[in-house]
């Protein structure tokens, strides 16, 4: 009987030490995963300066330039967005409230809504230039007026969206231009 009660008490001894360890572990855990939330931060709001910067909406820059860009920022939230569910997942394992980083949401919005202003405004621009190379009487109408209201759409959603800039009000003036001359149109 004494030997078993040895046992016993080593055997509880055991297990209130691998409790003791189980608790540091987890908060250890809980520790770095708040540093690495702390780092996605840091990271995302790097990246959010990159995204504010002017000549990604300007004009005058090099569409090619400003699309790569756009292309490689995405990429780089993308890897961030992994970052985040990764982050959630433990969180969850270890019964942590998960936190919803709403930066990198934005960030995302604001990537996507700088590259369908350069294609909407590309494409809207194609379409606006063919109706005047094209003869008068090819042109449809009923397909003219859907793809100016489906753009005045993209570039009201993208006036809203977007600091200021000149592309969205040039391309709503033409977008004008033309409900003006379907309107007098014959159907």
């Amino acid at each position: 009987m004494i030997g078993l009660s040895v046992i016993l008490g080593t055997l509880r001894t055991d297990i209130d030490a691998r409790l003791e360890s189980r608790s540091k572990l987890a908060g250890m855990f809980a520790s770095q995963i708040g540093k690495d939330i702390m780092d996605l931060i840091h990271d995302i709001n790097k990246l959010r300066d990159e995204i504010a910067q002017t000549w990604l909406y300007d004009e005058k820059s090099d569409i090619e330039k400003v699309t790569d860009t756009l292309n490689d920022l995405m990429e780089k939230l993308t890897v961030f967005s992994a970052r985040d569910k990764q982050i959630r997942e433990w969180q969850k394992i270890f019964k942590i409230p998960p936190a919803r980083l709403e930066m990198l949401d934005e960030a995302i919005n604001d990537v996507k809504l700088r590259q369908m202003l350069w294609k909407a405004s590309k494409e809207w621009n194609e379409s606006f230039k063919s109706w005047y190379e094209v003869p008068f009487n090819t042109l449809d109408i009923d397909e003219i007026q859907t793809i100016t209201g489906n753009y005045g759409k993209i570039f009201n959603q993208l006036d809203k969206g977007l600091p200021p800039n000149k592309i969205v009000p040039c391309c709503k003036a033409t977008i004008d231009i033309i409900k003006e001359k379907v309107i007098i149109l014959p159907i």
